[in-house]
């Protein structure tokens, strides 16, 4: 089995349970971060920076995972390091994350559709409303209380919702 490029991020929006988007971002980050599908960069709105820093503060301590965050996240990330703006573009395949603050899920679909490489995206969020009218991309893990796959077919891309059960 050969590897594919991923690089692959994932957006905290304002409106995520923090314990289903620890779960995920563990997993995701973690389990076998030498995968192509691999998290190698997280986007978190700026209203939830506090508490998403704690959980990557964690994730520091609990996995050893080097984080690189911007201005606006590192104040709340215990051990966390300057992110260099090639970080962003990086497949790290290793325990290494990025980390950017926006300001909307807006920004978070420009970031992801100017350096993912659209192979497993992710948004954390209870808002379905927001993530149905708003995102454009591959794949989108939405979290609610149903497990069902849907598929559709938007300005000619492929729009792949995995509606899951945590």
């Amino acid at each position: 089995m050969g590897h594919s490029d991923g690089l692959c991020c994932m957006y905290f929006d304002s409106k995520m349970d923090i314990n289903k988007a620890k779960s995920c971002l563990f997993d995701s980050k973690t389990d076998y971060v030498s995968a192509c599908n691999s998290l190698d960069t997280l986007l978190i709105h700026e209203s939830i920076v506090e508490k998403a820093g704690e959980v990557l503060t964690d994730l520091i301590h609990s996995k050893k995972v080097e984080i690189r965050a911007d201005e606006k996240s590192i104040p709340f990330i215990k051990g966390a390091i300057k992110v260099d703006e090639n970080d962003y573009r990086t497949e790290f395949l290793d325990y290494k994350l990025a980390v950017k603050t926006v300001s909307n899920v807006y920004e978070a679909v420009e970031h992801i559709n100017e350096y993912s490489s659209h192979h497993t995206d992710c948004i954390i969020t209870e808002d379905k409303v927001s993530l149905m009218s708003n995102i454009i991309i591959f794949m989108i893990i939405i979290i609610i209380a149903t497990q069902v796959s849907l598929n559709y077919l938007i300005n000619n891309r492929k729009l792949q919702i995995f509606l899951l059960k945590m």
